[in-house]
């Protein structure tokens, strides 16, 4: 029912591009579209869909060949 809600408040083209978005999250929910939606997220270019990047390499992070 939420979701239906920001539908109606925010239109069905700005929700669809909320959700396009989001997918790019490792758990997507209701407080994620919402605040896309809040703070103008989805109005920004493909290109600047930087919220979700992967971490960065560093030499603290062990990869799969630290363990056995």
């Amino acid at each position: 029912m939420g979701f239906l809600r920001l539908c109606e408040k925010y239109g069905n083209d700005r929700f669809e591009n909320a959700c396009k978005r989001a997918i790019q999250a490792p758990r997507v929910n209701y407080r994620l579209i919402d605040n896309i939606l809040t703070n103008n997220l989805d109005k920004q270019e493909d290109d600047q869909m930087t919220l979700f990047t992967s971490i960065p390499d560093h030499e603290n992070l062990r990869g799969s060949e630290a363990y056995h």
